[in-house]
């Protein structure tokens, strides 16, 4: 039977190796209490040189397995604290799985993941109390977030910015003392003048 699927060297030795990572990374969730933070080594620099030689997945999974499990950022270790990055959940490796197998543009056309995604934010919608018709977009941090917040808001603000541009408006967002980095960064990117409260 011919092959029909995304083009690879072997899909059999491919197959073996996704299954070897795989298993890495459900043994890294299962035994996360086992491996705390550690300080990557000094010659991690040296480690990630990119070489001009092709690597196979075989080398690949390796390398994942030997320089970038072990040194996470501790976040996932039960008895971290003290950080706003969550631990993650053993169900974001299915999705994650899902999503590099199906690689969705979620920004138009007729595919399933759309339809999931409205799910989940028109669930989240009526939860937080939100009207009819109130919408949104699932992102995959805060600080993408913080950044689509700060465009949103300019945009209802400034009713011809498309069209016309912001000009020399100038548009202030205020935040108490001790907000996260990406707010600031985030309101300048999206032209904000970033005031603070007392």
């Amino acid at each position: 039977m011919a092959e029909t699927g995304i083009k690879t060297q072997d899909w059999t030795a491919f197959r073996a190796e996704a299954q070897r990572m795989l298993e890495a990374a459900l043994d890294q969730m299962q035994q996360a209490a086992e491996r705390p933070w550690q300080p990557v080594p000094d010659d991690i620099d040296a480690r990630y040189a990119i070489r001009a030689e092709a690597q196979g997945p075989q080398q690949t999974v390796d390398r994942i397995i030997a320089d970038v499990l072990p040194y996470h950022g501790g976040n996932i270790h039960p008895r971290f604290w003290g950080w706003v990055q969550g631990s993650g959940l053993a169900t974001d490796l299915i999705s994650s799985l899902a999503t590099a197998a199906v690689n969705a543009n979620m920004g138009g056309r007729d595919h399933g993941a759309n339809y999931m995604e409205r799910a989940v934010v028109d669930w989240t919608r009526r939860k937080m109390g939100m009207p009819e018709g109130a919408s949104g977009i699932l992102v995959t941090g805060t600080s993408q977030a913080t950044v689509i917040a700060f465009q949103a808001a300019r945009l209802r603000v400034l009713k011809d910015l498309r069209k016309e541009g912001q000009g020399d408006v100038r548009l202030t967002a205020y935040a108490e003392r001790g907000r996260a980095q990406c707010d600031a960064e985030g309101g300048r990117a999206a032209g904000h003048r970033l005031g603070q409260s007392a």
